[in-house]
Formats: structure tokens, C-alpha cells, sequence
């Protein structure tokens, strides 16, 4: 383990390493940890070959928080629902200067630190932390409701400019994804628009983003779900248009966890079984879909393994979900505090194992950044402080297990170098250690 179970034992905190690596010429850094002791490999990196899935971990990258004074003037974008904070968690920010943060009202009179994800220093920080836990490919979330509107068409545009730069910088992938959740089939147009307003000017053609059979990639969530308008029909129009473009996309789809068999969450028509079938990968949404060890272990033995097997025998890459846990009751009042425990790292780490026994070479962690529903696996809140008091914020000691902010980071770190040992090798898409 990278962090203590033991309720009262006191944990440690992980040391500010990369003044160390600095000095030598090396711009990251690995932590080792062997019996309770912490030490310190500089890394070597050269760019991460954006080609293929193979061996990467993937992780969502939400990218929307504000600030006042951002590109398209959203404020407290994702911050803040109407005057009371929206956000489940919050960011630990103390590797950040004041000046690269800004200040959040409380409802108590007291305030939170917090960021802007335009800032080129916080998102080069995030590919930083990508880079040092070896996560090598970032989805960037795109909603078509963001699309539509020229205002955050702006912001979104500028976060994924700063993305762009710091995958390239940390030796990163990324690529779109799509979220088509409340969009109609009359929304196709905008989505094509944006993708070739994206080609011509020149995100896809960055050394960093991410290809996959040569072709590049871009990700689709949110069809074949229940109640939503969507067709089959709909649906392959879409896919038919990206890929018949010039230099046609790869396309990856993220699909209900019912896709293979039309229940649950999924809607029963049986041509959505053919718009699967037109993927490159695919990718079932499993947040929600179990609340507990035991329930992932169910969801494991009678979804993932048969889907894992359907998608191998179709030629298709099967991307597997795990996520930390879920809250949204900053968001949703009255839909409950901690709906889903993260239970000290073992709800996660259930899910990470299991997916290692599907022997996938790739898979997919939601979220990087999520703080609204409480899935964001970077650094966070540790402690319980005033400010929790005051918004009802969860730090990661909810469950009664201390543990550094890190500590999800580490975990799927630990995920990663598994992927990239079933991809061929311990290191392949990722750094080399060198001796300290």
C-alpha cells in the first residue's frame, strides 16, 4: 500500500522534490516507497508516443473551473450554483502561489482557495502531475451545450490551448471527447463544426494528441443511454461523418454499462449493438453503477468480463472505468453526503484490481478534476478544517483514514505502470528512473 490503513497512525507527507531534480537538469521525479520509507528517483522523459492506447492509462479532464476576470467572463464557472458552492471537494493548492489562484466565498463568511482552469500554471501543473504519476493521456471533456455557446466556446477554447502546451511540455497525450449528454440528433452539426474548426486550426496536428491507428482520436459519450433522443440512425451519421472526413478520426465511445445486453442503463434497442460495433473502443460508464467493494465485484463478474470478450472477438479495444467514489450533495441538495464512499483508497483500489484481471492494456479513471460529484482523483483537501465545516466540503479522512492529498494519484500510478506491463514492458509510454 502507498498510505496507511490504520486509522490512527500518523502519515507522512509527500516532500517537495522537484527543487532535487531541478538541480541535476531533470524536470521530474519519481517517489519509491519500500517499507514505510519514502525516496526519490529523477526521471528522464522523453515525449510519450501518442500513437496507439496500448499500456495507457487515461484519465478524464473536466478543465472547467473559473475564475473572475477568464477568457468569456464565466466567473465562478463550476465553483459556485447560483451563490453557494457546487463542488464536493476542494483542490489543495499548496503548491500554487496566490497568484495563480483566486479566492471563493463561503457561505460562513469564510473563504476557499481555488483556481481558474485557463491558467497556464495550474494546467501545466496537472500534466506535471500526470507526468511524475505516470498518466499518460488526458480526455478532454467537450459538451456540446459548451460548443453552442460563443462565451464558453472561448474559455473551452483557452483550456485546451493551455492543454495542448503542457501535454506537449510533460510528455502527454490528449484528445477530445465529446459529451453529447442533453444534445439532440439537430446538435450534429455544431459537434462537426467544432471538430473541423479544431483540425484547421491545428490542434490535431500536435505531436501530442492522441492517435490510434494513425488516425486521431475522438471520444463520443453519451449514446445508446435510456431516455435520451439519440438513434441508432442519429448516431451513425455522426460516426460516419468524422470518420469519412479527411484523414477520417478513430472513435471511441463511451456507452452505458448495459450496452452488450440493452438493460439497465441502457436503452434496449438492438441497433445500438451495430453503432458499437463501429468503434474503435469502447469504453462502459460504471459511476453509479455500484456503490461498494462487494457491488464492484458483482459488476467485474457479470458486465466487464463479457464485455471484455465481446469487444475482443469484434477486433474492438475494450476501455474499462474505475472512479474513486461519488458525492454531489453541494450540487444536488438532498441527494445525500458521501453517497459513495471512497472507504480509504479500497473502493478504488477493488475496481484497479479487477481491471488488472481482465488483462486490458488500456483503461479509463473519471475523473482527473471532477470536484462537482466527488470522483477527481488529484490533489485534494486531506483534513476536515473550517472550511469543510462551513460548506460541508469531504476531505479524504471522511471514511477515518488518514491519507495524503496524493493518495488517488499514487493509486493509479500504481494502475498505470500494470497497463504498461501488460502493453509489453514496465516503462513503455512511459519514464525511465535514474539513480538519484
Amino acid at each position: 500500500m502507498f498510505f496507511s490503513e490504520e486509522k490512527n497512525q500518523k502519515t507522512f507527507v509527500s516532500p517537495l522534490v522537484p527543487r532535487t531534480c531541478h538541480r541535476r537538469g531533470i524536470k521530474s521525479f519519481l517517489l519509491l516507497f519500500f517499507k514505510k520509507e519514502v525516496f526519490l528517483a529523477c526521471l528522464t522523459v522523453s515525449p510519450l508516443h501518442a500513437e496507439g492506447l496500448a499500456g495507457k492509462l487515461v484519465v478524464g479532464y473536466q478543465g472547467w473551473f473559473g475564475c473572475p476576470g477568464d477568457p468569456g467572463g464565466g466567473g465562478y464557472s463550476h465553483w459556485l450554483h447560483g451563490t453557494t458552492p457546487s463542488v464536493e471537494m476542494l483542490p489543495d493548492l499548496a503548491e500554487f502561489p496566490a497568484s495563480d489562484t483566486c479566492q471563493l466565498k463561503l457561505p460562513g463568511g469564510g473563504t476557499a482557495t481555488v483556481y481558474s482552469s485557463a491558467n497556464p500554471v495550474i494546467v501545466d501543473h496537472h500534466f506535471a502531475w500526470m507526468q511524475q504519476y505516470g498518466l499518460a493521456t488526458a480526455a478532454v471533456q467537450r459538451f456540446v451545450s459548451v460548443v453552442k455557446s460563443p462565451a464558453r466556446l472561448v474559455f473551452a477554447d483557452a483550456v485546451l490551448g493551455q492543454v495542448r502546451h503542457a501535454a506537449e511540455a510533460h510528455g502527454r497525450s490528449f484528445y477530445i471527447e465529446y459529451d453529447l449528454s442533453g444534445s439532440t440528433p439537430a446538435d450534429a452539426a455544431a459537434v462537426r463544426a467544432d471538430w473541423a474548426r479544431l483540425r484547421a486550426t491545428g490542434v490535431l496536428a500536435s505531436p501530442a494528441y492522441q492517435r490510434q491507428g494513425g488516425r486521431p482520436l475522438v471520444g463520443f459519450f453519451g449514446l445508446g443511454f435510456k431516455g435520451r433522443p439519440w438513434t441508432p440512425d442519429a448516431a451513425a451519421s455522426l460516426l460516419r461523418a468524422f470518420r469519412g472526413q479527411p484523414g477520417g478520426a478513430a472513435v471511441m465511445l463511451g456507452v452505458p454499462a448495459g450496452w452488450r445486453t440493452g438493460t439497465a442503463d441502457s436503452s434496449p434497442d438492438p441497433g445500438w449493438l451495430g453503432i458499437d460495433r463501429m468503434a474503435d473502443v469502447l469504453s462502459p460508464w460504471t459511476v453509479g453503477r455500484f456503490v461498494n467493494e462487494a457491488g464492484a465485484a458483482r459488476f467485474y463478474a457479470n458486465f466487464m468480463v463479457p464485455d471484455a470478450i465481446w469487444a475482443k472477438a469484434a477486433g474492438i479495444i475494450y476501455m474499462p472505468v474505475a472512479f474513486p467514489g461519488f458525492s454531489w450533495a453541494n450540487l444536488k441538495p438532498g441527494s445525500g453526503r458521501n453517497a459513495i464512499p471512497r472507504d480509504g483508497g479500497r473502493f478504488f483500489k477493488a475496481q484497479l484490481s479487477a481491471i488488472e484481471g481482465l488483462g486490458v492494456q488500456t483503461a479509463f479513471i473519471a475523473m482527473f478534476d471532477e470536484l462537482d460529484e466527488g470522483t477527481a482523483i488529484y490533489k485534494v483537501m486531506p483534513h476536515a478544517d473550517k472550511r469543510a465545516a462551513e460548506a460541508e466540503f469531504l476531505p479524504l479522512d471522511v471514511d477515518g483514514v488518514a491519507m495524503p492529498s496524493d493518495a488517488y494519484l499514487r493509486l493509479a500510478g500504481e494502475a498505470a505502470l500494470h497497463l504498461r506491463g501488460a502493453a509489453g514492458g514496465p516503462n513503455k509510454g512511459g519514464a525511465a528512473a535514474t539513480p538519484r
